[in-house]
């Protein structure tokens, strides 16, 4: 089984549940073993109350830009718009696209900065605790 929580009022969009276990999952978007991906994915899938708060917990890796010469315009106009192209009503529908995080997110991998594990290709395990935890909240 895998932990996930969810932190700094993330559990608002996943319908006020901050604690959620999931079963591995047997087949996967990206490789023979589970990934953050796999799990990304699950999340949105099955905890996300409304689709259209998706750009809130993630985003297309594509869709992200990193411009050190301005200001964050760009960032901002991506998460405003839900991270790139959308369907009739405002909801991305390509749920395996490669996503990440939305940006002001602290993911920590078994109270270890994802960022130390690989991130979107740390490899799941059984027993992780994956904590994700919004820090866009201003306190």
């Amino acid at each position: 089984m895998l932990h996930a929580t969810g932190k700094g009022g993330l559990d608002v969009i996943f319908g006020g549940q901050k604690h959620a276990t999931f079963k591995l999952p047997t087949t996967t978007t990206t490789t023979t073993q589970p990934t953050m991906q796999d799990l990304l994915h699950l999340i949105v899938k099955n905890l996300l109350v409304d689709k259209k708060d998706r750009c809130m917990f993630v985003v297309p890796v594509s869709g992200i830009e990193i411009d050190n010469d301005n200001d964050n315009d760009n960032e901002a106009q991506n998460v405003e718009n839900g991270g790139g192209a959308k369907d009739g009503d405002g909801v991305k529908e390509e749920e395996e696209e490669e996503v990440t995080v939305t940006p002001g997110i602290l993911v920590l991998v078994n109270d270890t900065d994802w960022e130390l594990e690989g991130e979107l290709e740390y490899v799941l395990e059984d027993g992780d605790l994956i904590s994700f935890t919004s820090t866009l909240h201003g306190g």
